[in-house]
């Protein structure tokens, strides 16, 4: 079981790229999240979609912990595949939209604004892991909604 957890948690092997896992990570996401967006699937779906890949990863973040030697393994990159999903709730089917989304999802995430420090240096094992991402994504999906719905 924990060899599937560890596969989840890498998401499939995005993690393991030797740079920028987080990116590779969110950008390997967008194999699911892309066609959610163009297929225009509603909202509260992508939302139930994203909050399965949460407390899956949780669950694989749990097993996989045991693998590495960090409170925030490089390599696990399942929270990038929520909060990724997360940040595109709203996101319009574009191509444009999409690669706007990502890159407010990775500002947020790399440049780690409160709350999402807070996270990221309080909290600790699964949902310190998930949770920072989850974090940086509600900023991305605050932004994308003001631009493509209430500005729309």
């Amino acid at each position: 079981m924990s060899k599937i957890a560890y596969w989840f948690a890498t998401f499939f092997g995005a993690g393991l790229s030797p740079k920028a896992p987080g990116t590779v990570g969110s950008l390997a996401s967008l194999l699911i999240w892309g066609p959610m967006v163009f297929m225009q699937i509603p909202w509260f779906i992508r939302l139930f979609t994203v909050a399965l890949v949460f407390f899956i990863g949780l669950w694989a973040c749990k097993l996989s912990l045991a693998y590495f030697d960090a409170k925030d393994p490089q390599p696990i990159v399942i929270d990038e595949v929520a909060g990724q999903g997360l940040a595109l709730i709203f996101c319009p089917p574009s191509f444009l939209a999409i690669v706007i989304g990502f890159l407010l999802f990775r500002f947020f995430d790399i440049t780690k604004v409160w709350p999402v420090s807070w996270a990221d240096e309080k909290l600790s094992g699964p949902m310190g892991i998930m949770l920072d991402d989850i974090l940086a994504a509600v900023y991305a999906l605050f932004i994308m909604f003001l631009v493509f719905v209430v500005m729309a």
